[in-house]
Order: C-alpha cells, then structure tokens, then sequence
C-alpha cells in the first residue's frame, strides 16, 4: 500500500489530502498538522507555519473522510531513509512514506531592529488578538502598514474600516515587486482617494532603516537615513509589518534545493523537488510556468487550484493538468483593488526576456498593463487596479490567458462578450501593433527624461481645447480629434516624432493607426494619457 504523508495546516493541505483519498481509496493518507496546547492561539516554534483558528473542524473533517490525522509538536525527514519523524508529548514515532507533501509558507519577519516593541505586529501572524484589540479602542489611532504585498493592502482595509487612521510605508526590496512603477502610482494615487497616508520607500535600502523609541519601549517612528541628508520618518501609534520571507523548513537545508532571489523554494510544474517523492505547496513555493524557466512565486489565489491539480497528479488522474502557477495577486485595500499574474516587464527583463507592454485606463479611474514576449508573443503578465468589480470580471480571463501561455493575436482575436472582452481585445490589439513596430509607446517617465536630454518631440494633444486648457504637458500643441482631418496637414510637422496625447490614450492609439497608414514613422504615444501623466502641467 502506498503511504502519503502531508505536513500542514492550512486548508490546501486539508484539501490534497481529502481528494487524494477520495479519487485514491487504496493509498494511506495521512496529515501531520502542529499541535496547539489548550488556549494556545498557534505555534511559534519548529517547522510548521502556524495553526489556524478552524484547526479543530479541519481534523474532524479529515477524520471523517478517512484520513489520518497526527498532531505533532516538532517535525524532522530523514530523506534518504524516506521516513518523518513526528515529536509530540507522547514522543517521536517515525513514519515511512512513499510521497511526501510539504507546506512552506511565507510569513512576515519583524527586522530586528523593531522586535520586543509592543506596538510592532507581524501580520498575518501570531500578533492576531493584539492587533484587535488596539484597533477597538476608541481613540484615535494612527497605523502604519509596512509593506507593499496582498498582506499589506489587506491589512490596510481592516485598520480603515475599524475607523483608525491608515497610513501606508511601501518598502521595496522586502520581497518581490508585485508591480511596475506606473501602476505602482495609480495604485498610490487610488490608495489617497481613499484616506490613505501614503509613503513611497521602495528606494530606501533596508539596512538606512531605523527606528525612533517611545516613552513605553515601544516605536515612535520609523527613520530612514539617505545619503545628502535627506532624511525619512514616518510615525505612528501602531506598526504593522507585513513584508514577508520564507519560514525556515527541513527541506531547505537539502543538498540540490534551489531558491528564487526571495528565498522561496523551486519546484517543477508538478510541485516536485529535486527530493524524489517530495513535493511542495504554499505560498513559499516558486514554479516554472508561463515564460520559460523563470519560477514564478505562488499568490494566496493559487493555493486551492494547486491543491486541487496535485491530488489529481498524484492520484494518477491523466486527464486533470496541473493549474497554471502564475503568481496570482488578488487584494483589496480601502478604496482600491489591485491583480496581477505572471511578470512584471521589470522581472522579465531582469529574466532575460525581450518583453513589451500596453497600458490602458480603465472606467473605475485604475488602469490595465499587459506584458508579452516579443520573441513568442506569449502574454506573459498582467497588472491591473482600479475600484474592485472590474478586476473581479478581468482578473479571471487574464490569469487564465498568462498561466496557458496565450498569445497576443489570440487575445485580441478572442470573442469573450461584454466590456470584459471589449476591453481585453484593446489592450492586446495595442500590444500587437506595438509589437509590429507601426509605432511605439513612450511612458511619462521616458518622455519627460527624453525632453530634458535634448530629444525633441511634436507632442500632439488631441483632447477638447478647454481639458487641454485646464492643463496639458509643458509645450504640447492641442488640435481636438474631431479637428485632426482638417488641420492635418497644415499643423502637423512631418519630419520631427510625434508624441499623440489623449486622455487616456484610448483616442491616441487609434490616431496613430491612421497616421501610419498615411505613410507617417516616428510615431509615439503617451503610455495611458494624460491619466498617467504625474509631472509638471501648463494652463492657458
């Protein structure tokens, strides 16, 4: 008989366990999950990530569906041997198995400088009662959430509806940049429309961190000494920090283990390590999927599909492949929602890969960022944020489309109904031409840092004379887009690069179309309009 044994706790264990046994009778499944002390609210030592408050109906639901349930205190694998050994009150008892499943989960770690403070919580984390408790008070109370992840944005929403004041502290290079610079800045802009104090540190180096002591040994302030002295300080009543790093777990320490640049643990598209028999789930995990051999980190999201996808595997169901891992982010914070899969243009150029993106503002006032590799045209990544409903629509198609390595032509050819489809189909028809070369993008960034090197440009405003009124780019020349066709030819150079500026670049990308059926070349346009425009304006 076949022995598999899974060590865990949260419910994607629970999960692989159960269909495992179910689409399985013959194999002996067993769960190994941390032993809680009555009152105890988790485990802060060994191997195991953390109990969860529903543990006990877990096991009795394992139990229930035959599957073993052994509560241990501590945990230890012998991989050559292919035996765990389970330490409890009643003591160690080791287990031979033929598959081994492993959780590894990420968990915020307090930097050192800021542990023992009283009001410097790690979230989500063992800190659950405290933080609770100083968000009931009834005083006002100023929180800082340090961090830029799903953690982070989620704890944002509870400290704003428990009434307190939130302030976010976005650091850089505490784990993986979930999301390029421009849809970082909407992300803020929509973050302070939503009553949140934002703090962009993500070009602060970990080791300028400081922090200012209360008068009750706590933390006044966070500091941050830059070079010139400019100096940062932040303060607050409570610090939650949420910046994750990867628990420590037995199998790290095996020879042939490989982790990504943030300390997570690489696996095969099965979730397999280099162990035979071992495999890996949870949020510490890092897999090769959807542009080559770049691992890509799993997200909260992924964790039921996987759990899912690898109980077929290792029941031996042919038919069920395995779930894209596409590092799926889904949060929402106060007043804003962001989602992601796949890469950023940042990590895939780090990777190697020649990528090329299309920004596209959406209704709710977010915006929408799809990334491809030129060389494949798979769509390798997207971003979005905006309000919240209309990610919940896009976000579904769009991790769909990255995790099966779609191509751009076959997202712009897709028949998906409805706004959804109408916007999808735009912004990979944008990707397709720019990636024919018929013309090109150009970011507010590159446009302002081209201007100042010298680089000169016939920036060409088409939106209605009094927007463009109320403010446009330093020396951009308006002619309103119903007015194009006429003054065209007069106004317009031919022999200089136009820059088209619309609103939201929508009108822009269409313009530019025509243009270059005209026979015109040097055409750029400003990557999401005016909408992305965050710099200097003039009026008239």
């Amino acid at each position: 008989m076949r022995r598999v044994i899974i060590v865990g706790s949260s419910l994607a264990a629970a999960k692989v366990a159960t269909r495992l046994k179910r689409k399985d009778p013959s194999s002996e499944v067993n769960i190994i999950v941390p032993a809680v002390e009555s009152g105890q609210e988790s485990v802060k030592d060994g191997v195991f990530y953390k109990a969860r408050a529903e543990r006990h109906a877990v096991a009795e639901l394992l139990r229930s569906r035959e599957v073993g349930v052994v509560e241990a205190s501590d945990l230890s694998v012998d991989f050559d041997a292919r035996v765990v050994l389970p330490t409890s009150s009643r003591g160690s008892l080791p287990i031979r198995y033929n598959v081994l499943v492993l959780e590894v989960q990420a968990q915020p770690r307090i930097p050192r400088v800021l542990r023992g403070a009283p009001n410097v919580i790690g979230w989500p984390g063992e800190g659950a009662a405290t933080l609770d408790a100083m968000l009931s008070t009834t005083a006002e109370v100023r929180v800082v959430v340090v961090g830029q992840g799903q953690a982070a944005m989620e704890a944002l929403r509870l400290v704003a509806r428990s009434g307190q004041v939130p302030v976010w502290l976005r650091l850089g290079d505490v784990g993986p940049d979930i999301l390029d610079g421009d849809t970082w800045r909407m992300v803020e802009r929509l973050a302070a429309n939503g009553g949140v104090e934002v703090h962009d540190w993500s070009h602060v180096p970990m080791e300028r961190m400081g922090a200012r002591p209360d008068e009750h040994g706590g933390v006044a302030a966070l500091v941050a000494a830059l070079e010139g002295g400019n100096d940062l300080r932040v303060e607050g009543d409570v610090f939650i920090w949420t910046a994750p790093t990867v628990v420590q777990h037995p199998v790290v320490a095996q020879e042939g283990i490989t982790l990504d640049a943030h300390g997570r643990i690489e696996v095969d598209g099965n979730l397999a390590t280099v162990e035979e028999g071992v495999y890996l789930i949870g949020t510490g995990v890092a897999m090769a999927c959807g542009c080559g051999s770049a691992p890509l980190h799993v997200g909260e999201h992924d964790l039921a599909g996987l759990a899912r996808g690898l109980a077929d595997h290792l029941a031996g169901d042919a038919t069920t492949t395995m779930p894209p891992c596409t590092g799926l982010v889904h949060a929402e914070g106060p007043g804003f929602a962001v989602s992601r899969a796949g890469v950023t243009l940042e990590e895939a150029v780090h990777r190697g890969l020649e990528g090329e993106f299309a920004l596209l503002p959406l209704e709710d006032g977010g915006l929408l960022k799809l990334v491809a590799d030129k060389v494949s045209r798979q769509v390798i990544g997207y971003q979005a944020t905006g309000t919240g409903e209309s990610l919940d629509l896009l976000a579904p198609l769009l991790s769909f489309a990255v995790g099966r390595s779609a191509t751009v032509d076959e997202l712009a050819a897709s028949d998906c109904p409805g706004p959804v489809g109408t916007v999808v189909r735009k912004v990979a028809g944008i990707l397709a031409n720019k990636m024919e070369g018929r013309f090109y993008g150009i970011t507010a960034d590159e446009l302002r840092a081209s201007r100042e090197a010298g680089a000169e440009f016939f920036l060409l405003d088409l939106r209605a004379m009094p927007e463009w009124r109320n403010g446009h780019i330093p020396g951009a020349y308006n002619i309103p887009l119903p007015q194009l066709a006429k003054r065209l030819q007069d106004e317009v150079p031919r022999f200089t690069p136009i820059v088209l500026v619309s609103r939201t670049s929508d009108a822009a990308w269409s313009v530019a179309c025509k243009l270059f059926g005209l026979g015109a070349t040097a055409l750029y346009v400003l990557d999401g309009g005016m909408r992305c425009w965050d710099y200097e304006l003039e009026t008239a």
